[in-house]
């Protein structure tokens, strides 16, 4: 709201008189101040990394990021606990991805609904009422593949345990009889046109075992 948006500002004001104790860097005090007009002028901080208005600054505000996570993992950095304070005073975002893990285990549950609602886990890899879901198995079979292979890749024994113990299918290259009709699962309209990837769904995936041991 307006009063909690004026709020703000002040406090963005308040913070531009704090300046770095000792030694100030010009460049980056000329870049916090931009920073703090763009936070009055959007009342956040994320700053998209190509910003057409000022490329420097979403150049810099990633730059602190990075900085920041040296900072928590005890190496040099260019970031103090003055400027982490002044940073974080005005609401600045130090991680705007997902951890990777938590998203993982986000769409896990997902398939664990999925499981339980149809009754296996054939996920069609366009999946319209989630194709997110449908992309997910897709990269699971695509990355247990690399995994197999000794490719780098996000596959890890943990996930591949955890996938099995739902009956995780690596390899679409198996006759499936749907149990249900084709709209529940897909979404569509048809009720007796399946989709196309439902009869071959993650069909470059390989021909890896239905149900591997974690390596």
């Amino acid at each position: 709201d307006a009063t909690g948006h004026e709020g703000n500002n002040n406090r963005v004001k308040n913070t531009r008189k704090t300046k770095a104790s000792g030694h100030e860097d010009p460049v980056w005090e000329e870049q916090f101040e931009s920073l703090c007009q763009f936070h009055e002028k959007t009342g956040h901080c994320i700053v998209p990394a190509r910003y057409k208005e000022n490329k420097q600054l979403g150049h810099w505000v990633m730059t602190q990021r990075r900085q920041h996570t040296l900072l928590i993992q005890g190496k040099q950095s260019a970031l103090n606990a003055e400027r982490v304070e002044r940073l974080e005073s005005i609401g600045f975002v130090w991680k705007v991805r997902p951890d990777a893990t938590e998203s993982w285990s986000t769409m896990f549950e997902q398939m664990k609904a999925y499981k339980k609602k149809f009754g296996d886990c054939l996920v069609p890899q366009r999946y319209y009422p989630n194709p997110q879901l449908g992309t997910w198995v897709h990269t699971q079979r695509r990355h247990f593949k690399m995994h197999k292979d000794g490719k780098k890749s996000s596959m890890t024994d943990e996930k591949i345990k955890n996938l099995n113990s739902i009956g995780f299918v690596w390899s679409a290259k198996v006759p499936w009889k749907p149990n249900v009709r084709s709209n529940d699962r897909d979404g569509s309209e048809s009720g007796d046109n399946a989709s196309d990837d439902d009869s071959n769904i993650g069909a470059d995936d390989g021909d890896e075992d239905k149900k591997p041991r974690a390596i």
